[in-house]
């Protein structure tokens, strides 16, 4: 499928098109067709560039699968055949962008103290750190949206969330903040950063063998027992954000730290973390001193139109 995205254009100007999750059988013929129906349409909405392909599942992450196609899929990230970005790259796309994801695992990295299960309150002005509060929703959807749309700012395509975008993110995360997989910090009255981790939905145990049998209403049933019992084997992290302001305090690792933590007393055995940019040495060096390995990597195409 081809795709205008108005505040993409609003915030990065008009030229630029998207194509669409590009699934296909292993024929250059048939992803040519696809492509050139996509490009078409494109052109007709006064698009000069395209990029892609956009993933539609549960996430937000862009780009298709490059490394890693021997590993089970997760809703929350991209997935395709290997031959996907070969047929990209042989109908005239470059990669443009990259990212990765990490693994952090049980068995291979210490466990954080105890301590980090409870509420963190420095002195003089120190960072704090908490789950969610229910009790004020707004004030907690005005310092997400600031603390988001500052810690990702000047990113490879980023769009600024809306009011209402931050609203909803915030209502649907609240419920695995009391799993203790959703942390924010505040500096005084400033937010300063948040992580989210959401239960991993798919089905334990299920052989993995091409393309996943998975939807939307599987992942929320998954989610909800996950929530019932309390108990998940796996844990995606999908956003780690830290203001600018207060990148020099180490506050990106005390969330993670805590994260991991609520997930081990909730019997993971591994998180995954997902869009990390291979260019962030700050993020890198953080990863690597918290034992992650590199475990996934995706790649974002595009090409001109004319």
């Amino acid at each position: 499928g081809a795709v205008v995205a108005r505040a993409h254009d609003a915030q990065h100007g008009g030229a630029l098109g998207f194509v669409a999750w590009l699934e296909t059988p292993s024929d250059l013929g048939c992803a040519r067709f696809l492509l050139e129906a996509a490009h078409s349409w494109l052109r007709a909405h006064g698009r000069t560039r395209v990029r892609g392909p956009l993933h539609l599942g549960l996430g937000h992450a862009l780009g298709a699968l490059t490394l890693g196609f021997d590993l089970p899929p997760s809703p929350l990230l991209p997935w395709n055949e290997a031959h996907v970005p070969e047929f990209l790259r042989g109908l005239g796309y470059a990669q443009v962008y990259e990212h990765n994801s990490y693994l952090w695992a049980r068995d291979e990295v210490p466990a954080p103290p105890a301590s980090l299960r409870r509420l963190d309150a420095h002195k003089g002005g120190g960072p704090v750190y908490r789950p969610l509060d229910a009790r004020q929703l707004e004030a907690e959807v005005t310092r997400f949206l600031q603390t988001y749309n500052a810690a990702f700012a000047g990113r490879f395509g980023f769009v600024p969330l809306s009011l209402a975008e931050a609203r909803a993110r915030v209502h649907e995360t609240l419920p695995f903040a009391r799993l203790g997989l959703v942390w924010v910090a505040q500096v005084g009255e400033r937010p300063a950063g948040l992580v989210i981790a959401l239960p991993d939905a798919r089905a334990p145990g299920r052989a993995f063998s091409g393309w996943p049998a998975f939807s939307p209403r599987a992942a929320m049933r998954r989610w909800g027992e996950a929530l019932r019992s309390r108990r998940v084997d796996r844990v995606h992290l999908v956003a780690l954000a830290i203001h600018p302001d207060f990148r020099d305090r180490f506050i990106g690792a005390h969330l993670l730290l805590r994260v991991w933590r609520a997930a081990l007393d909730l019997g993971v055995k591994e998180v995954e973390i997902s869009g990390i940019d291979p260019d962030d040495q700050d993020m890198q060096q953080l990863l690597w001193r918290l034992g992650c390995r590199r475990l996934r990597r995706f790649g974002v195409f595009e090409r001109d139109l004319f």
